[in-house]
């Protein structure tokens, strides 16, 4: 799917991506506070979160996975590593 983009639009699809995982940051630094990693932490966060789940997802074969849940998948996989870093945040403090 992603082999067959030319390079301005896998250079776009970058971009939106960017720009869509400032805007979540600003979100999620206004939901956790404290306990989060402030709006550039949180967008870079999201953002390779979102680029591993879209390699990850590239790996998985067209019968696993449709082509329509590739993306939301992939927002997924960097929502998960948000929350697996805020836990491992979290759990270094108390310790």
């Amino acid at each position: 799917m992603y082999s067959a983009m030319s390079l301005e639009m896998s250079l776009a699809t970058l971009a939106i991506a960017a720009a869509a995982s400032f805007f979540v940051g600003n979100a999620m630094n206004s939901l956790m506070g404290a306990m989060g990693f402030g709006v550039l932490g949180n967008m870079l966060i999201l953002f390779f979160g979102y680029m591993v789940g879209r390699g990850l997802v590239t790996k998985i074969s067209y019968r696993t996975l449709p082509p329509e849940f590739h993306v939301p998948t992939a927002i997924g996989v960097a929502f998960l590593a948000l929350f697996f870093l805020v836990v491992v945040k979290r759990v270094m403090q108390k310790a």
